[in-house]
């Protein structure tokens, strides 16, 4: 047992496990986000790390450090919320800590104002405070406890978490990126506040996507059929109406319930273009539906339309050609897949969807732990060292489970695969729950 911050109330500890071990990951290495059950705040932690939530406290960590994370929101029900300077609550915060240090520096964290001070526990261990100033004048707060002994990438690691941490700010009311690589619209949800970084892409592909017509509508799953609740689905959309063919829609979707040998959706939330010129949303998992439409100057035919759909908690924002048209929409929280339709009784009606993609805002929960080669020739060892024979490779997009894991003495995570050779961790994409992973001893 390891002692975890004891200033935030009864004494917590936290049993980190020995099979938890950190990843040597870059600064664009795999994350994950959390994001509280409110919504009120979020932060990003590598994805081989475990979370722990005590009393509505967050801890990550692995074998080596741990990082209790502070919202503005329990700041304040510790007492500890009428702070507005960093380096007072930090003080504050070491007071009640009892720990004694002259090593208060006042710093920038983010372009804002921020304050850390260096102690040692009472255990002994190397730990420092950082307080932060968020988007909404708030302050949070991170207590940082290297258990292992310091290292510098523990270090880093920490204080990537630290300046993860933020409150949402809602998304903006347009996209400059919308039409640009899906990496940049990305990165600008992420710095407008609207998503928290660590997410993952689920699909992506340039080829057009064209909906068979049916009866009524016809949907086309994209990428894996695994559900996800938090997601982001976009792409261009070419919507050809049929004159005097009645109500017709092309629509992107996502949290769809969909049984393939029916070719029955039974629950779906989607936003897309109808022959009404309107953009509309429908939520529905069933009778009644919640839906929305707005009269937008659309021409419809063969110019493209770029439409994104955001759904994140009980919130849904749509975008057409960058411009916002619904945010803050109510929708319900479920898990689901995303995909392409259309809505038509009229078969010569055109629904095409070129440049999609998905991305996934939150960490996924899968029981497995598999890895997938991020470059085009990924080498698999005899042995977890750079200097270890090469027993073959791994093509990019090419995906192996994983049996074990061990540590080097770099801090670098190596994955053991089934068939018993071995790849580094910061040339693979993990995917599932990798921390249950047993630890290898070659």
């Amino acid at each position: 047992m390891r002692s975890a911050a004891r200033w935030i109330g009864p004494a917590v500890t936290i049993a980190v496990l020995a099979t938890t071990l950190l990843p040597a990951l870059a600064q664009s290495g795999p994350l994950q986000s959390y994001i509280a059950e409110d919504g009120s705040f979020w932060f990003s932690y590598p994805r081989s790390w475990q979370l722990e939530t005590h009393d509505s406290l967050i801890y990550v960590y692995n074998n080596r450090v741990t990082v209790s994370v502070v919202g503005p929101g329990m700041l304040e029900k510790l007492g500890l919320g009428g702070y507005t300077d960093p380096a007072e609550l930090v003080q504050a915060v070491a007071q009640r800590l009892g720990v004694r240090s002259s090593e208060l520096v006042r710093s920038t964290e983010n372009g804002r104002p921020a304050a850390r001070l260096n102690f040692d526990d009472p255990a002994g261990y190397p730990a420092f405070l950082l307080a932060l100033l968020l988007r909404d004048n708030r302050l949070g707060l991170v207590d940082v406890r290297f258990t292992g002994g310091y290292r510098p990438l523990n270090e880093q690691h920490a204080l990537r978490i630290a300046r993860s941490l933020e409150v949402p700010s809602g998304p903006p009311a347009r996209l400059v990126h919308y039409a640009g690589p899906w990496q940049q619209t990305v990165a600008e949800l992420e710095a407008a506040g609207a998503i928290p970084a660590g997410g993952r892409l689920l699909f992506l592909s340039s080829a057009p996507y064209t909906v068979g017509q049916a009866a009524d509508a016809s949907y086309v799953p994209l990428g894996n059929p695994r559900p996800a609740q938090d997601v982001i689905v976009a792409g261009e959309l070419r919507f050809v109406p049929v004159e005097e063919g009645g109500y017709q829609a092309c629509f992107l979707g996502a949290r769809l319930t969909y049984h393939a040998g029916e070719a029955v959706v039974r629950a779906y939330l989607e936003a897309g273009l109808n022959s009404v010129s309107q953009v509309y949303y429908i939520d529905s998992t069933g009778d009644p539906a919640t839906s929305q439409s707005a009269v937008q100057p659309l021409l419809l035919g063969e110019s493209p339309h770029h439409l994104l759909l955001l759904a994140l908690g009980d919130r849904l924002a749509v975008y057409l050609d960058g411009q916002r048209i619904f945010a803050g929409v109510s929708v319900e929280v479920r898990t689901g897949i995303a995909g392409l339709g259309v809505i038509t009784s009229a078969p010569a009606t055109r629904c095409e969807g070129q440049n999609l993609w998905v991305y996934e805002v939150t960490g996924v929960t899968s029981s497995s732990c598999t890895v997938t080669a991020a470059s085009a020739r990924v080498n698999r060892r005899q042995t977890p060292a750079t200097g270890g024979s090469v027993a073959g490779w791994l093509t990019r997009g090419e995906t192996r489970s994983v049996t074990g894991q061990m540590t080097d003495a770099l801090d670098y995570v190596w994955w053991q695969l089934d068939d018993g050779t071995w790849v580094r961790s910061d040339v693979v994409i993990e995917q599932g729950d990798c921390t249950a992973v047993p630890v290898v001893v070659p």
